[in-house]
């Protein structure tokens, strides 16, 4: 599609046209030069080669900036660029000619024994009268040639003085109506504007092949002016209230319930041509256009992007990911949610309530299945340990998104992931998550799925946690399996549950229970007493003795080549290979009796 152009930039345009022609017309009498078998240097190879270099660079400066397939190449720094360095390029290619010329018809004039005053193009000494006169005319056509990039460099300076002043450059026509009338605006359109808003809006750059791949879903978020009360086009305003329960809503901002409930009341201020971008993207979503609406919204962003407007890139951005997820395009909306990350990363945004809460709606908008949510919610954490106070991310996000996957069959594992590190929320929906995976199982297998919960939270050293999760494990499976013949074992500091048919579910119980204490020697006893319960369960070891250094102070036995280690020694070394790091210890209060052993 043809982009209407400003005069200034039409004058600049037939300029360059111009100078196509002046160029083509000296490549031919350079070319008529070198091929007469007289002497000539590299003066006049240079000037050849540059006319050859200039059309390329012409081609880029006349089609870019007048069609929108090519629009996303037009930048007015690299205009400006090119219009320089060709500037420099042909004041030097003149003056070669020119010092050419000027050095045959004086060599000529002293083999000819003329004074300088007699010497002509019929004393030139490199080639013919006629080659002469072709050197000298090369010579001003280099010189025109000079002065038109000269003054397309100066057009161009002040689009790239301007862009970097203000992010935008001259007005341009409005390229959206049928016919290239002027906008009606009275500020115009900016044809070398960062905000493209509307660039390409008849074009039919979706080819056939990802539309047949695209999902023909109508999007409800289209169906009406409004949604929940609001404008469609508009972000939510969120902020704290009351604490509520989380099962009871788990709406689609919601942060853990212990730290802030986050709900939809009202709107961010958007400014009106990113309001204007969004209803056009709005119609081609509505329309089926999906990859031209998901495109658009790229290029625009990328612009807001270069001229760190951060916020009007992620308002478009998030407004756009959700509209195309909402649409059924999860690959489309995953990859603006992708850019969004990368946005969020460039403006250095701290993971507070509102950027977190963006974040989270959009997490809850994917497809289930989605490929992409998975990138999406690892680069969402990668974030917060970014630019956040927890290394290993925020728990708020660890307890959504882990709470998110635990609603959806197969994704247990990923769950499992986040609410290890969520928040004092999380042992809820992770005790439940193991018991429900449980029921479809033999009840014997109750103390394998009750481990998947405990050992997690015990290796990141939240005992509070594992204590939690277990206690609601057990209670579930109690209240569901009357027929266990469980056992209430009291004392004056703790009480416990005992499982006659199910020993290595009392171990964990015991296992929490000297945790607490902190003595090692229970914590060894209890390993000897479950030794064979606990060989089969197959995948208990590690854990155990990860358990054991953080909790008792018990090192886990290095494996080391004993030749090795002889050598070592006698060579002044320290043992096999790298020293192991110092254990985390978390340390407990002392234990004034070990518990005993049940089965």
């Amino acid at each position: 599609m043809w982009i209407p152009q400003n005069r200034l930039h039409r004058l600049k345009i037939t300029g360059h046209l111009l100078q196509a022609i002046l160029t083509f017309i000296t490549g031919c009498m350079t070319l008529a030069i070198l091929t007469e078998k007289r002497e000539h240097d590299s003066r006049v190879q240079w000037c050849f080669a540059l006319c050859f270099l200039t059309m390329p660079a012409l081609m880029y400066q006349c089609i870019v900036p007048c069609w929108t397939r090519l629009w996303r190449l037009a930048n007015p720094y690299i205009f400006f660029a090119i219009d320089s360095v060709f500037t420099i390029f042909w004041i030097s290619a003149f003056a070669s000619m020119c010092a050419w010329t000027a050095k045959g018809i004086q060599k000529g004039a002293i083999e000819k024994k003329l004074s300088m005053s007699d010497a002509s193009c019929s004393t030139f000494a490199f080639g013919s009268t006629s080659a002469c006169n072709l050197a000298k005319a090369t010579t001003g056509l280099g010189v025109a040639l000079c002065i038109l990039f000269l003054a397309a460099a100066i057009m161009s300076g002040i689009d790239a003085y301007k862009l970097w002043k203000s992010g935008n450059v001259r007005t341009q026509p409005d390229i959206y109506s049928q016919t290239p009338s002027r906008s009606s605006s009275p500020e115009g359109k900016d044809e070398w504007s960062l905000s493209t808003d509307d660039l390409g809006a008849k074009s039919t750059y979706a080819s056939d092949a990802y539309q047949g791949w695209a999902q023909d879903h109508e999007p409800a978020f289209l169906e009406s002016d409004t949604m929940e009360g609001r404008h469609p086009g508009k972000h939510v305003r969120c902020e704290s209230t009351k604490t509520i329960p989380y099962e009871r809503d788990l709406t689609p901002s919601a942060m853990s319930p212990t730290v802030a409930e986050l709900r939809y009341t009202g709107i961010f201020p958007m400014s009106a041509k990113i309001q204007k971008t969004l209803a056009r993207q709005q119609e081609k979503v509505k329309e089926g256009q999906f990859y031209e609406a998901h495109q658009q919204l790229r290029v625009i962003a990328s612009r807001y992007t270069k001229s760190s407007d951060w916020t009007s890139a992620i308002d478009l951005l998030a407004s756009g990911a959700s509209m195309l997820l909402k649409a059924g395009q999860g690959a489309s909306g995953g990859d603006l949610c992708m850019f969004l990350m990368d946005v969020y990363g460039k403006a250095e945004l701290k993971p507070d309530t509102t950027n977190k809460a963006r974040l989270l709606s959009l997490l809850r908008e994917f497809p289930e299945g989605e490929p992409t949510r998975k990138r999406f919610a690892g680069e969402v954490i990668g974030w917060s340990s970014k630019f956040g106070e927890y290394p290993a991310g925020d728990p708020e996000l660890h307890h959504v998104i882990g709470t998110l996957y635990a609603e959806e069959d197969g994704e247990a594992t990923e769950a499992e992931k986040h609410l290890t590190l969520g928040t004092a929320d999380s042992p809820v929906t992770f005790a439940s998550l193991e018991y429900d995976w449980y029921a479809s199982d033999e009840p014997s297998t109750a103390p394998l799925y009750a481990a998947r919960v405990v050992f997690p939270y015990l290796l990141v050293g939240n005992l509070r946690a594992a204590n939690k999760a277990f206690l609601l494990f057990t209670s579930k499976l109690s209240s569901s399996n009357p027929g266990l013949g469980v056992q209430e074992v009291g004392s004056a500091s703790s009480d416990l549950r005992v499982y006659p048919s199910l020993p290595l579910l009392n171990f964990l119980g015991l296992l929490l229970l000297a945790i607490e204490k902190g003595s090692a020697d229970v914590f060894k006893q209890l390993k000897s007493h479950y030794a064979s319960y606990i060989k089969d369960a197959g995948n208990w070891d590690e854990a155990l003795a990860q358990v054991g250094e953080m909790y008792f102070g018990i090192k886990i036995p290095s494996q080391s080549n004993p030749l090795f280690d002889m050598m070592s020694s006698f060579m002044g070394g320290g043992g096999s290979g790298s020293q192991k790091p110092a254990s985390r210890r978390v340390e407990a209060a002392p234990a004034p009796a070990p518990a005993p052993a049940l089965d």
